[in-house]
Formats: C-alpha cells, structure tokens, sequence
C-alpha cells in the first residue's frame, strides 16, 4: 500500500499499563519486564535490519515510523 506524501494515520497511539507484568525471557542473557502495552498504526518510514551488532538477536529490525496527527 502507497500514500501521497502528507498521507498521515488518523488514530492516535495508546499506551496503557501492560496486561502481565510476567517477565519475559527471551534469547539468553536476556530478560524482559513489561512496562508498558501499546497499539499504534503507523507509516513505516524506513527500516534497518541488525545482523551483527551486540543485541541483534534481541532486536533484529529497527523501524522508523510516522504515526503523528
């Protein structure tokens, strides 16, 4: 799906206290406490993919979005 540039989502981004804070393990060493939970729509403005660096199995994608009114 394309926009015209100036296209923006209509919706705002909630964020609210999380729904467990249970923590979370994920790929070792690592593991996660939930602070927060969030719903947004957004554009994606760009993309970066992290194969090498230190946490790259933590966060393997890095997105840059336009969600704002």
């Amino acid at each position: 799906m394309s926009h015209e540039p100036g296209v923006l989502v209509p919706e705002v981004p909630t964020q609210t206290p999380p729904r467990s804070p249970r923590l979370i393990e994920h790929a070792s060493p690592y593991q996660l406490t939930p602070l927060a939970d969030y719903a947004i729509r957004a554009r994606v403005l760009g993309t970066e993919h992290y194969r090498f660096d230190q946490v790259a199995d933590l966060v393997p994608l890095d997105l840059a979005l336009d969600g704002c009114r």
